[in-house]
């Protein structure tokens, strides 16, 4: 028996094995077919965009070489233009600086309409260069001429010396752009060259046009800093994905939500701070590429398009970011074909597993029952219908103290049960089941008490069940299954025990409860009172403006009018002291009417006034506050209106001048030198707010706390450059009391930018007048 017990069990193992192999082996297929076609449809997505993106560039290119042949065919290369460009080499020849500047101002005043027509169709530059290659004139910046291209500008050189056009990107000393080269004729006497170009952000947007996504460009750090003019430097910055790569001013257009298809700049982002790592080598070596980035449960393809110069050297990149359905579909696809082949090889499997094991099933469970039984610490006893013991298991003898196997006697003649101390009859043995408390009316830590007749010992503690055991009804005999639980029967004691220390322990809590309750109800109490003294608070210094302002007012007026009409009988000293005391006065007054603003805002009393006003002139009148402001300082401020602005809105004047002094204010403090910029555009009917400074910036894990209140990044900075750290809080409760929202960017060492926005209110000029 052992022996073909043994030749069954290896066979079964042979046969699990092959078909765990099998399985394996299907699995492993699938997965690898799903895979294979995941990636070849991957890689068409990425070839698709590949053409789209060359496509797109060869067009838009292609479309401005025409163009500015066509410009220089029919406006530039007349007669009239090179004669002028004539005069200009004899006089240069010469040596006489007065005939060539009489014919730079010629050049320029005839120019001038033609080439702000031109600039309104994206012709960025028109540059004239005399055949030495030292620039003649900028029609972009009439003022820088004279300058030397020999070194910086190879297309110039290029032509110059073959007398031929040239195209390609190339970037200039103050602006760069894809250009076209002509060389100048007049009566046959080569006069010098023209040169043509447009912008990349130009290119960027007609590249959008033709194919969707966001664009953008970034040059080669080395062309930058080796061709740049020093003073043109600001306009670009180092980009986030490679430290080789630089953004140029244009890049600021680029809106910071996501549009669409078309991820915003705040994704963009996220987008590069993934994939620097991994791509940053493939920028190095110039390869043209795409990349799969996948944000917020989207997936991105980002394609790295490298620009090359008229001689096909690599010179910077067009990056273009656009979401892609395609993989987002192949993703879902792929996961279905996996669950599918899953679902497939487990029907497989189970079917299989089926069909071999049904020949062993009745074995197996005969040999499974008797193996339990056999090692259960439970005693088992089987009978027929007579109550003839069949078979028992080796538990029965360790529990009672001896077999009843061989006593050959029906069970209820060999032994004896009782509950609560009486016996029961056989009759009464069916009432032993699971529910044997309700059966025989006595308490759930109740036990059954067994006792071997022919045994003088006494009696053991058990649970026991007693089954029947057929099939359709009939009774082919009975199963008898008991445990010991003499250990049971002592914790069921000590939990009775345990039970009345709980409950003791129970009262003491509620008692505890009760005074927790009481506890928290004063809490609470106190924390009404806090609020309402905070609200006393807020009031009181509300309602204290006047009596506050008017001091310091006075203190201030009256130093100003003994500085101005009595400084003839003061000393310096005496000067110099009422100076401290009015600049220490404004100081404290601009601090007051913080606090006096904070106050009121959380006071709800701050209210808003909305009348028409001239933006144009509330933007002059704020420049000229900073302009005072930087004026010890070596930085420059510039500000930019949007023309399609309405020249009268409808907001409130007086808390847009506060936020933009703030915001002004704040930039100028932190700029020890370098430039601020103000902008101000429309878009998607909102009026907004940009403010950019190259400033000391802000490190990441701060640039969230500044909008709090009485926050400053540092201590440090509080102590060198003063404030309450409330400007910027007042100014977002301003911006949120006005409609519109506000954020910030910053990158510690290089500066900081503000976008805030308010509804779009045009008026008409009149009525806003009237």
């Amino acid at each position: 028996m052992s022996v073909v017990r043994g030749s069954v069990k290896k066979t079964r193992i042979r046969d699990i094995t092959w078909l765990y192999l099998v399985i394996f082996l299907a699995l492993e297929f699938m997965v690898f077919f799903a895979l294979d076609d995941t990636q070849v449809r991957r890689q068409t997505v990425f070839d698709r965009r590949k053409v789209e993106i060359v496509s797109a560039y060869s067009a838009v290119t292609g479309t401005y070489g025409n163009v500015f042949t066509t410009i220089f065919e029919e406006i530039i290369n007349r007669p009239e233009i090179t004669s002028i460009m004539d005069k200009a080499l004899t006089g240069y020849l010469a040596g006489n600086q007065t005939e060539t500047d009489k014919a730079r101002s010629a050049m320029l005043r005839l120019l001038a309409p033609t080439y702000a027509r031109l600039t309104r169709h994206n012709l960025r530059q028109l540059h004239f260069h005399l055949p030495n290659n030292r620039s003649f004139l900028r029609m972009h910046k009439p003022d820088r001429y004279g300058d030397d291209l020999t070194k910086f500008r190879l297309t110039v050189a290029t032509v110059n010396a073959t007398l031929k056009p040239v195209q390609g990107f190339e970037e200039g000393r103050v602006l760069n752009g894809f250009r076209v080269v002509f060389p100048l004729f007049h009566n046959g006497r080569h006069v010098g060259s023209v040169e043509a170009s447009a912008s990349f952000t130009a290119i960027r947007h007609e590249m959008h046009r033709l194919f969707p996504g966001t664009y953008l460009f970034a040059v080669l750090k080395s062309h930058v800093e080796d061709i740049v003019f020093n003073d043109m430097l600001d306009n670009y910055v180092t980009s986030d994905i490679s430290p080789i790569l630089m953004y140029d001013w244009g890049t600021s257009d680029v809106s910071m939500e996501d549009s669409g298809s078309n991820p915003g700049m705040y994704t963009i982002g996220m987008i590069n701070r993934i994939q620097s790592s991994r791509v940053s080598e493939r920028i190095n070596r110039k390869e043209f590429f795409v990349d799969h980035v996948r944000v917020s449960e989207k997936d991105f393809l980002v394609t790295y398009f490298p620009i090359h110069d008229f001689r096909g050297d690599p010179a910077a990149y067009i990056i273009s970011y656009v979401e892609s359905r395609d993989l987002q579909g192949l993703r879902r696809d792929y996961l279905k074909y996996l669950i599918l082949a899953n679902a497939g090889i487990l029907l497989f499997v189970a079917f299989l597993h089926s069909a071999v094991n049904q020949s062993r099933m009745v074995q197996e469970h005969r040999d499974r029952l008797m193996t339990i039984a056999g090692n259960i610490q439970d005693g088992l006893i089987l009978t027929d219908n007579t109550g003839m013991i069949l078979y028992e298991n080796p538990a029965v003898p360790t529990i009672l103290g001896m077999s009843l196997m061989n006593l050959n006697q029906p069970l209820h003649e060999c032994i004896a049960l009782f509950v609560e101390g009486r016996e029961l009859s056989f009759q009464e043995w069916s009432k032993l089941t699971l529910n044997r408390f309700e059966a025989f009316d006595v308490t759930p830590e109740s036990t059954v008490d067994i006792k071997v007749r022919m045994l003088l010992s006494s009696s053991v503690p058990v649970e026991a069940v007693w089954s029947p055991i057929g099939e359709s009804g009939r009774e082919d005999g009975h199963l008898l299954v008991f445990r010991d639980v003499t250990g049971l029967r002592r914790y069921h004691l000590e939990i009775n025990e345990a039970r009345q220390t709980a409950e003791a322990a129970s009262r003491q809590l509620s008692m505890a409860n009760q005074r927790l309750e009481k506890a928290l109800e004063s809490a609470r109490r106190l924390a009404m009172e806090s609020q309402m003294a905070s609200h006393a608070k807020s009031n009181f210094l509300a309602n204290m403006s006047h009596e506050l302002r008017t001091p310091m007012n006075a203190v201030i007026g009256i130093s100003s009018m003994i500085m101005n009409h009595c400084a003839e009988n003061l000393n310096e000293k005496q000067i110099e002291g009422l100076e401290l005391i009015n600049r220490n006065g404004q100081r404290l007054l601009t601090l007051i009417n913080d606090l006096l603003d904070m106050a009121k805002i959380e006071a709800g009393k701050m209210s808003f006034k909305l009348s028409p006003f001239h933006l144009r002139g509330l933007i002059t009148e704020v420049a000229g506050i900073v302009d005072g402001l930087i004026m010890d300082n070596d930085i420059e401020f510039e500000w930019f209106v949007d023309p399609s602005l309405p020249e009268v809105v409808e907001s409130d004047q007086k808390r847009i001048h506060q936020i933009l002094v703030n915001l002004l204010g704040n930039s100028a403090k932190f700029t020890e030198n370098g430039r601020i910029f103000l902008k101000v555009y429309p878009e998607d009917g909102k009026l907004f707010f940009l403010v950019r400074d190259t400033g000391i910036g802000i490190s990441n894990d701060k640039v969230n706390t500044v909008f709090e209140e009485f926050s400053q990044v540092s201590m440090d900075d509080s102590r060198m450059f003063g404030g309450t750290g409330l400007g910027l809080t007042i100014s977002r409760r301003l911006v949120e009391g006005l409609g519109g929202e506000v954020t910030i960017q910053s990158i510690l060492g290089s500066g900081t930018t503000v976008i805030f926005w308010i509804p779009l209110h045009p008026c008409e000029s009149a009525d806003a007048m009237s």
